[in-house]
């Protein structure tokens, strides 16, 4: 039986190596939220390429009009996505329900996200709401659904190590949060970015604009 799926693509590392992964289904389609994050069009640009790359049909998510509902609620108009503990804790399950809506309305069967340990490492239940998550929601809604969370329990560095065996091209991703070409060097994920590669003894491709690490 086919199977087609829906892949969270967010131009970063993780979810590329998640789309890098999806020769297995028979149509994959990538799914970009534009949630008014100062990067977002770089983000996006990195989607396209990723995208055309693996030859994925994108499609964009353009939410970016609920930003005024998140500014003034936690210091700074900086507006991220991120789990307890990161820098900027708005949090990320309703881009999942999203997303699932879409797979579903779509007809995929499978919903594809590049979380990994280190995305959570401060929620211990973490681990056991995504495991649960796809068949919920495929109970909820009668329907055959199932998330896929291939890099649940290994680390951004380890990720990066498979990432490297598949051949991706690590250089057109995009993690850093700033407003700038470049990578900044250093926001979190910039500094997430140049560690895991370091961990992972992975040459890093990026152009940062600062050394600081």
């Amino acid at each position: 039986m086919s199977k087609n799926a829906v892949i969270m693509l967010s131009g970063g590392v993780d979810s590329a190596v998640a789309l890098a992964e999806s020769a297995k289904y028979d149509e994959v389609t990538s799914l970009f939220f534009d949630y008014g994050q100062q990067s977002a069009d770089y983000e996006l640009a990195a989607a396209r390429r990723l995208s055309r790359m693996y030859k994925a049909k994108l499609e964009v998510f353009d939410i970016s009009n609920l930003r005024h509902n998140f500014i003034g609620l936690k210091p700074g108009i900086s507006i991220g996505v991120g789990f307890a503990g990161s820098v900027s804790p708005n949090c990320p399950f309703g881009l999942f329900g999203l997303a699932s809506t879409y797979a579903m309305a779509s007809e995929a069967q499978v919903l594809v996200s590049g979380v990994h340990k280190n995305d959570f490492e401060e929620l211990p239940y973490a681990t056991e709401y995504f495991q649960k998550y796809g068949s919920e929601v495929s109970k909820l809604h009668v329907v055959e659904f199932s998330l896929d969370s291939p890099f649940l329990t290994i680390s951004k560095a380890e990720v990066i190590k498979i990432g490297e065996k598949l051949g991706l091209n690590f250089s057109i991703t995009r993690s850093c949060t700033a407003n700038t070409n470049e990578h900044c060097g250093e926001c979190l994920e910039c500094k997430k970015r140049r560690i895991a590669f370091k961990e992972a003894g992975i040459k890093d491709p990026t152009v940062y604009l600062s050394e600081c690490a």
